[in-house]
């Protein structure tokens, strides 16, 4: 929708402007674009840890994308599945994964895998080493209709 301009008329009370209630309707009609906006792409806030071979754990600090299912699959290798989730590649932002509160330095990378999956590896931060014990890795995933 394109902006909706508000008549105001020549001169104060001429009776030449939108009415109050067009005018009103305009304003709202404006607003609501502006709020639809900050909802333009489905996002996935989260804290990750993990420790040992087992799954991670996941506290979701916001979700409008639905609930992502956390596999291990190796060390330092985790597989996000949500079917149809990630259309396409093109489509899908990761933001840059921080570990926070940890006495140890690691990397965390997120890639697109397919439509319904993605990846995050966990890695030493000399960037090969794989490691698990993830501690407070948080990131953001984004979808773009």
């Amino acid at each position: 929708m394109a902006k909706q301009i508000i008549n105001v008329g020549t001169s104060a009370n001429d009776g030449t402007g939108d009415t109050l209630r067009a005018s009103q309707v305009k304003a709202n009609a404006n607003f609501t674009e502006l709020y639809d906006v900050n909802s333009a792409y489905l996002k996935y806030v989260c804290n990750l840890n993990q420790s040992g071979t087992g799954a991670p754990t996941v506290t979701v600090l916001e979700n409008t994308l639905g609930n992502i299912v956390w596999t291990r699959t190796g060390v330092g290798a985790y597989l996000g599945t949500l079917s149809g989730a990630f259309p396409v590649t093109s489509k899908v932002w990761f933001s840059k994964p921080n570990s926070q509160g940890t006495t140890m330095k690691h990397n965390v990378c997120l890639n697109y895998s397919t439509a319904n999956t993605i990846t995050l590896n966990v890695f030493f931060n000399d960037n090969a080493t794989a490691i698990d014990d993830t501690q407070l890795a948080t990131f953001e995933i984004r979808v773009y209709p």
